[in-house]
């Protein structure tokens, strides 16, 4: 362990930041009980016992709006940091997630504390927009941990230290039991569908009606078919009016049975986001859809979007081992097509599962969590 690192600031300003945080802290006590932690942050940091110095009020952005109204806000709590860290004089400042805010927190410890080390955890992901933001964290940072490998090539020659520390969902990752989903809910001998349309209501109201038109076509060919969605509470909600009448067996549950249902699953259709590595970590082969307005896409796909994919699985793996499909390509034809041969071949169910798996290897899976990772990094 590196002796001159006896006193840590963390930074995390917005709840996924959070949650890693309280990670991290844990982990860091854990190899170094003596280690004086102080930090910004919110309620799992504070859990730790890390209660933030600075309000974070008037940070959650979310729209170009109330970034515009947040901006003075941002600034003079970024300046906070700063003075913080001129009393604390951390010998390492960890700023997690929020690019925008943690790039001016960064710069303000920098100018009132300049002996500190300044390491971002959890870089923007400049593998799939604005790979320009690498040169502005590296004139800022002193070192990177990012969580996928394939993020290293855009920092290359740029002066910054950047290591891997593994993607924190992959750590967090609880097997579920399906045995006992299948017997609680009458469910054995079906064929279990996952029917996952997103969590934001645009995504929903974009998606989930060709994943229901699909679901109509395989409960034509499958009678024993089951398609399971799992919600919160507010995402019910919206789906429930397109559940009426649907005409097939769908049955949607809380998000303490996820782990279960997930284990439970034959295949899946999927909207692009967290939940692919999820099921992807359950075992579960699934395809993904996604859209967007078209003005929208057209910029993304032409200005923004660096990836060739939309989905981790699939960046890891440099190749489309679950079908995404995007836009026009999004369509009950696709989707059930997808769904039935996955069904009706094993062999083809087997190789995509093997796949995900050396994907999700790639991406950490079997490792230590990524906030032991951090923690190793920051002590050795």
């Amino acid at each position: 362990m590196m002796n001159n690192i006896n006193k840590v600031l963390i930074v995390a300003a917005e709840p996924s930041g959070d949650e890693l945080g309280a990670e991290f802290i844990q982990a860091l006590r854990d190899k170094s009980p003596n280690i004086e932690i102080r930090g910004v942050g919110l309620d799992k940091m504070a859990q730790m016992g890390v209660k933030s110095e600075i309000s974070l009020d008037g940070l959650a952005i979310l729209g170009l709006v109330e970034a515009l109204g947040a901006w003075k806000t941002a600034v003079k709590r970024a300046d906070e940091v700063g003075l913080l860290a001129q009393e604390f004089k951390p010998d390492a400042a960890v700023l997690i997630d929020s690019w925008g805010f943690n790039l001016r927190a960064a710069r303000a410890i920098k100018k009132y504390s300049p002996n500190t080390r300044l390491i971002k955890f959890v870089g923007p992901q400049v593998w799939a927009t604005r790979a320009g933001r690498a040169k502005t964290l590296a004139k800022s940072f002193d070192e990177i941990w990012c969580i996928h490998d394939f993020e290293l090539p855009y920092y290359d020659g740029l002066g910054i230290k950047t290591q891997v520390v593994g993607n924190p969902a992959i750590g967090r990752a609880i097997i579920g039991n399906k045995n006992n989903f299948l017997k609680n809910h009458n469910l054995d001998g079906n064929k279990i569908i996952g029917l996952l349309p997103g969590s934001r209501k645009k995504e929903i109201t974009n998606v989930l009606p060709d994943f229901i038109e699909a679901a109509k076509i395989i409960a034509n060919k499958f009678d024993d078919a089951v398609f399971v969605t799992i919600a919160a509470k507010n995402v019910r909600e919206m789906i429930m009016p397109f559940k009426e009448n649907c005409g097939f067996n769908w049955q949607i549950f809380d998000e303490d049975e996820k782990a279960d249902a997930f284990a439970s699953m034959d295949v899946a259709m999927a909207c692009s986001g967290t939940v692919t590595t999820e099921i992807g970590l359950a075992g579960v082969p699934f395809c993904v859809g996604y859209r967007l307005d078209g003005l929208t896409f057209f910029i993304a796909r032409n200005f923004l979007l660096k990836s060739k994919f939309v989905t981790l699985i699939n960046v890891a793996a440099d190749n489309e081992i679950a079908p995404e499909y995007l836009q026009g390509d999004l369509n009950a034809q696709n989707i059930s097509n997808y769904i039935l041969k996955t069904l009706s071949e094993p062999n083809k169910r087997l190789a995509q599962i093997k796949a995900q798996n050396l994907a999700l290897e790639k991406m950490g899976r079997g490792s230590d969590t990524t906030a032991v990772r951090a923690a190793n990094l920051l002590l050795k």
